[in-house]
């Protein structure tokens, strides 16, 4: 980590008035193409974005001395000054500031200033010149930029001979002394990217969407391996009942199964028409479950039909007829009611 209090360091504030949204981040955007490898340029945070109506934008931007290339974190001492002056007098979105004070480190003064979080400007004054002189200077300066009401003036100095219209403020201490653990860092792209790609969270992240992949990729394999299998009848066999399940009827299977999981009466039922179909040696060509009774369809003949009704068996005779070589043998169509 290093704070940097350097005159080397260069600021541009610009105002780009009337824009859309996306217009403003299409300007961005060109202006990040033709950026060096040690600046850095964005947009200044305002309080509410509208993406139909136009609007008046701030752009930031940042020259660093390019021998900070290698630095992981980088902290402006501009902006400690600002985050100072926010933290005395709460600044807006449109008010313009200025921060003053004797910086013992670099034995010298120091101005800086700026509009919202935005940094205007930033110098480096000799001890020997007057405070409130160097001030009213700047202020004729920002007037350039758009200044045109008041002015916050956040200082330690006496600055009562500063005589233009302003809010003046006394610091009891200065940027110097103030943490950074409340001010953004200055991070530095192609750093940035390598520090990324050369730490273990860029391999964790690597090996969870390997991971993930390798179970889509099972999961698509099983998938396949079933829709394979069924399109071959598929036997299962049990004590009471046997299925034969195919890619035609698999839905119509997992729904039987599943209203056998919830129905115990289904299964008292189906135990039922087991003995019944049995003894008899019906050939069931279609078995359905309404309104908690058992239908069974198949093709019976007249004197098996008799028989199911003296086991008191309900049956439904349909208009459909089999004809078959010997007119004794007559077959209908018929559907048991099982109770």
């Amino acid at each position: 980590m290093l704070v940097l209090d350097d005159e080397k360091v260069e600021f541009s504030l610009e105002r780009v008035q009337n824009c859309h949204l996306w217009e403003i981040f299409s300007i961005l955007k060109c202006a990040r193409k033709v950026l060096p490898a040690h600046g850095r340029v964005f947009l200044i945070p305002k309080r509410e974005y509208s993406f139909f109506q136009k609007s008046n934008f701030y752009m930031q931007k940042i020259l660093l001395p390019t021998h900070l290339l290698g630095e992981d974190e980088v902290f402006l001492i501009e902006d400690v000054a600002a985050k100072l002056c926010n933290d005395i007098n709460k600044i807006g979105e449109q008010d313009w500031w200025i921060y003053a004070a004797r910086h013992q480190s670099k034995n010298c003064l120091r101005i800086i200033a700026g509009i919202s979080k935005g940094i205007m400007l930033s110098r480096f004054l000799s001890v020997d010149l007057e405070m409130a002189m160097e001030i009213s200077k700047t202020i004729m300066y920002l007037q350039r930029f758009g200044l045109k009401s008041d002015i916050k003036i956040f200082s330690s100095e006496d600055i009562t001979r500063v005589t233009v219209k302003c809010e003046k403020f006394h610091l009891e201490r200065t940027a110097e002394d103030i943490s950074t653990s409340s001010v953004r860092s200055i991070v530095i792209r192609r750093n940035y990217w390598g520090k990324f790609f050369s730490s273990y969270f860029f391999y964790g992240v690597s090996l969870c969407i390997l991971l993930v992949l390798f179970f889509i990729f099972h999961c698509i394999g099983t998938e396949k391996k079933l829709i394979a299998s069924l399109e071959n009848d598929m036997e299962i066999t049990t004590k009471s009942m046997k299925f034969k399940i195919n890619s035609k009827n698999f839905l119509a299977a997992k729904q039987f199964v599943a209203m056998l999981k919830d129905s115990s009466r289904l299964l008292q039922l189906l135990k039922k028409a087991s003995e019944i179909c049995r003894a008899s040696k019906i050939h069931a060509e279609q078995v359905s479950f309404e309104k908690n009774q058992l239908k069974i369809k198949a093709l019976l003949s007249n004197s098996l039909v008799k028989k199911l009704k003296s086991l008191c068996i309900v049956e439904q005779i349909l208009s459909n007829e089999y004809e078959e070589l010997d007119p004794r043998n007559k077959k209908h169509e018929v559907t048991l009611c099982i109770k």
